[in-house]
């Protein structure tokens, strides 16, 4: 991925999840900013050597997929968040 496409995305997933935060006047950062944000990154394509299991949903529960290879768009494979994620290697 292009590192300046990279940064802008980066900088677009953090204003979301600030916008999203801001109003309520507290957060729990490191759950709700923290373990978020990478998995917002990572959720806009996804690229591996070998299988990549991936789940909707926190602690490897709800839809799942296997992945091979690279993934432009999650959208193709009918996945729009990411929450769990195992490499097969």
């Amino acid at each position: 991925m292009d590192p300046d496409a990279l940064r802008g995305y980066v900088e677009h997933s953090a204003d979301t999840l600030i916008d999203r935060i801001g109003p309520r006047g507290r957060a729990d950062l490191l759950n709700e900013y923290g373990a978020v944000l990478p998995l917002l990154v990572f959720n806009r394509s996804l690229s591996a050597n070998g299988s990549v299991k991936i789940w909707e949903e926190a602690d490897c529960k709800s839809r799942s997929a296997t992945v091979q290879g690279n993934v432009n768009n999650l959208a193709d494979i009918r996945f729009t968040t990411i929450k769990s994620i195992r490499f097969a290697g």
